[in-house]
């Protein structure tokens, strides 16, 4: 087990340990005080495409067949297969692919190889699709406005967070604000960059809290409509059971890089309270892209994982790199899936990106169609609005 590997599950057992004690003696959550994010259903779904499997090492020429394609085409890093998939590998290629029940499937090379056969069914994934999230219309969110960025609409695992916002223009200082969800104010700061490293009293497990910042000039984080933007920190029970699975993908000996998209994978998978973790998947997938690991799946990731925090911008940009990459190898499932949400997430966004939105869902269905996958083309389409702004109101100079 490398150093590095030693220091985090030591750090995890410090955490476990300090939320389990102070739990013990700080007054139980507020039920009402938790954010209304649905969970989703425990119940197994048996449909294709509900299981959530990831290609964690790709190495040569890897290629995928999905039940409703024409032919097999490339895979990258990242990639979700599912049960009725079939996988084939080149000579001298490799593939390991975390099946939802976190065991690990080492693609055998020699004609396509079932997803199935490698990834039995769990009685109950441990990772999955679906964590409930669902965006509303557009929200009042500018340049202007120094929304929150990190921790927002997720689980934590440290009771010092760090605090991190969006910069604006000309602003020389923030004032930080940590308050509870009754809005009693716990903390204070006034800063010049744009991240806190939380140094106040002790956060309570299960309690919900979140952060406001204020500019010099008087521009205010609250200027930002999003509903629902606390997070929340595990209680020692929940830290032990993330901690156990932690563990389980340790044991696999995973490489430094598949490990980190793994763990991505098992936050964003864990809805407690109502909330996942996604601060600390995001996290995982930043490393990996600093590291230069270049992939349109990566980076549908982390749009996924952005837009389940609702930061629009910031998911609009991951899923048009994603969309570039994928354009730059002629990926077309690639292409399909980004172009997909990028209509999906234009057409709940203003005048501008609504007008967008229909040309991206054309051609997303266009190469669901070239792929030969008609159902999810339809579905594609349905997404098509009814009546997109013509044109779009241009701003009234100043005086």
């Amino acid at each position: 087990m490398s150093l590095g590997r030693m220091r985090f599950l030591f750090t995890f057992g410090l955490y476990v340990i300090a939320a389990t004690a102070l739990a013990a003696c700080q007054p139980q959550p507020d039920p009402v005080a938790t954010l209304a994010v649905p969970a989703p259903t425990s119940a197994p779904d048996t449909a294709y495409g509900s299981d959530s499997n990831i290609v964690l090492v790709v190495g040569g020429d890897v290629q995928l067949m999905r039940p409703s394609w024409k032919e097999y085409h490339p895979i990258s890093l990242a990639a979700t297969v599912h049960r009725g998939d079939l996988l084939q590998l080149a000579a001298g290629a490799t593939a390991t692919v975390l099946c939802d029940d976190l065991s690990s499937w080492a693609v055998p090379t020699g004609g396509p190889q079932g997803v199935s056969n490698g990834c039995s069914p769990p009685g109950r994934p441990d990772l999955v699709r679906d964590n409930g999230v669902r965006l509303g219309p557009a929200r009042n969110v500018t340049a202007e406005v120094p929304y929150s960025l990190s921790p927002r609409r997720t689980n934590i695992m440290t009771p010092r967070p760090l605090l991190r916002w969006q910069s604006v223009a000309n602003a020389t200082s923030y004032t930080v604000r940590l308050q509870s969800n009754d809005r009693r104010v716990i903390w204070e700061q006034t800063v010049t960059g744009t991240e806190v490293q939380y140094s106040g009293p002790p956060l309570v497990s299960g309690m919900v809290y979140s952060f406001v910042v204020k500019t010099v000039d008087g521009q205010f984080s609250e200027d930002e409509t999003t509903p629902l933007l606390g997070f929340r920190l595990l209680t020692g029970e929940e830290m032990a059971r993330v901690a156990a699975l932690v563990g389980r993908v340790d044991a696999l000996s995973l490489p430094d890089e598949a490990r980190s998209l793994a763990l991505a994978h098992i936050y964003r998978s864990q809805n407690l309270g109502g909330l996942a973790l996604i601060a600390d998947a995001i996290q995982q997938v930043e490393q990996l892209l600093q590291q230069e690991v270049q992939s349109p799946a990566l980076y549908q990731l982390l749009g996924d994982l952005y837009r389940d925090i609702d930061l629009r911008h910031e998911a609009r940009a991951a899923y048009e790199k994603a969309l570039d990459l994928a354009a730059s190898t002629e990926d077309i499932p690639g292409q399909a899936a980004a172009l997909a949400e990028l209509g999906q997430l234009l057409n709940l966004g203003q005048c501008e990106e609504r007008r967008a939105a229909p040309e991206r869902l054309r051609q997303a269905a266009a190469r669901y169609e070239a792929l030969g996958d008609l159902e999810r083309r339809d579905e594609v389409m349905t997404w098509m609005p009814t009546n997109p702004p013509r044109v779009c109101p241009t701003a009234t100079p100043g005086p």
